[in-house]
């Protein structure tokens, strides 16, 4: 063989020992993990905001510490957070964007001040507001470990310190490597938002390394079983249900004539049933039938007992309302 054509297979062999010595190794269960923790705080993020909002798993990427730390925007606000079984440490950062969408997704309005968006001295009601986020992010973080695989056993994550002073983000050494996945979030009808980050040192992930790179207990790539975490959330996912007792066909001129206290009589007996109907978010109908009932009482509330459910849609709604 000449030396021209060693040379392109000598580099070849030259990257992979130096990618091999630094550590830089793709983690597959990670990548279930950041599915799994996209739908657990899509659906912790609905139940809290409604309709509008969303969370998806943008990208993943390994980097220096150091490289990390410099890249991190003005504004950001981080929580550092320890996972006692592993003995290390990671991070949740949310970038300037996100903590102002927050704050206004639930407190209503825009800045304090009608101030630009941008870089600014986080007040303690904007720190108060990304530590609630953070937290959730957390104990979700440890849910999306245990859904992805069994057998890493028990994640316990907790939330450490919250800081914005992007000199106290330690959690690794400068040159250490760390894993890091993007989510994009969009919060409220404008679709306002901005990213968080999840980072972890592989100092901290070193415990359960092999099983972070080998496949699950099926023995296949986690990629292969992509319902998993999406099943695991369903059931979380927020529905309205509507109780139709009666229908009523009325004249407009009719309608005219309410007023305050105005009664309508109710053709509605104990022997009528009641029909009803399951709303998705973002629904403006009342959606599909899915149970009939009959009008009753319950402890001196007004209640309906199921008396028929109809299967076929209580199978589909969930998936109609995926976004």
């Amino acid at each position: 063989m000449s030396e021209e054509a060693r040379q392109p297979k000598a580099r070849a062999i030259e990257k992979m020992v130096r990618q091999r010595a630094g550590g830089h190794e793709h983690y597959p269960l990670l990548d279930l993990v950041s599915e799994n923790l996209a739908l657990g705080m899509w659906s912790t993020v609905r139940r809290l905001l409604g309709e509008g909002a969303e969370v998806a798993w943008d990208a993943s990427a390994t980097m220096r510490f150091a490289d990390y730390r410099e890249a991190l925007g003005p504004g950001s606000v981080f929580g550092i957070f320890r996972i006692a079984e592993w003995g290390g440490e990671g991070a949740i950062a949310m970038d300037v964007q996100l903590v102002d969408a927050a704050v206004e997704a639930l407190l209503g309005g825009g800045r304090a001040g009608g101030g630009p968006p941008g870089p600014r001295e986080h007040t303690l009601v904007d720190r108060a507001i990304a530590g609630r986020f953070v937290r959730l992010a957390v104990d979700e973080l440890a849910r999306a470990f245990a859904r992805a695989d069994q057998s890493i056993g028990p994640v316990t994550a907790r939330l450490a310190r919250l800081e914005s002073d992007v000199r106290l983000l330690t959690v690794a050494r400068r040159d250490e490597l760390v894993a890091r996945a993007t989510f994009r979030v969009a919060l409220g009808r404008e679709e306002r938002g901005g990213r968080f980050d999840l980072l972890l040192p592989h100092s901290t992930l070193e415990p359960v390394r092999r099983k972070l790179l080998g496949a699950g207990p099926s023995g296949r790539h986690h990629r292969d079983a992509p319902d998993r975490p999406l099943l695991a959330v369903l059931p979380e996912a927020p529905l309205t249900l509507h109780a139709v007792v009666d229908r009523l066909t009325l004249s407009l001129a009719d309608i005219a004539q309410w007023r305050e206290g105005t009664l309508l009589p109710l053709g509605v007996d104990a022997e009528r049933p009641a029909i009803l109907y399951g709303e998705s978010e973002g629904s403006r109908s009342l959606g599909r039938k899915m149970f009939v009932g009959r009008l009753g009482a319950s402890q001196g509330r007004k209640a309906v007992r199921i008396l028929e459910v109809i299967p076929r849609a209580v199978d589909t709604l969930g998936k109609e309302a995926l976004p």
